[in-house]
């Protein structure tokens, strides 16, 4: 995360793929997982993305579930948008690891599918 970004890029995932988190106009958590894959292309004839989004009256639960698995008093001079997406990156290295996190945390998300990314 840079410049007060409301945007990170997670470092990890399968060569030919990308996974951002972003914190949208209206408060939601968006993380975006886009295929660029040769077995895209294969599969669908084109490249696909996958969307998870949190609603913002649900974030908390999500910040609450990292602050206590990376041991972290909520005294940080960040606000709780910038402090998520920090855990975020710092604790997540794909798509598919978020969405485990979310299952087993039972952080409610809506989960989207395009095939026309």
């Amino acid at each position: 995360m840079s410049d007060g970004s409301k945007r990170i890029t997670l470092a990890g995932g399968l060569e030919r793929t990308t996974t951002s988190v972003a914190i949208k106009d209206d408060g939601s958590l968006i993380v975006e997982f886009y295929d660029f894959s040769a077995d895209a292309h294969h599969a669908l004839g084109r490249d696909v993305a996958f969307i998870m989004a949190v609603r913002a009256d649900n974030k908390q639960h999500l910040l609450n579930c990292l602050l206590i698995e990376e041991q972290i008093d909520e005294t940080s001079a960040l606000n709780s948008d910038e402090l998520l997406l920090r855990l975020m990156e710092k604790r997540f290295k794909d798509f598919f690891e978020v969405k485990a996190f979310f299952q087993n945390k039972n952080i409610p998300h809506e989960e989207i599918c395009d095939d026309w990314a």
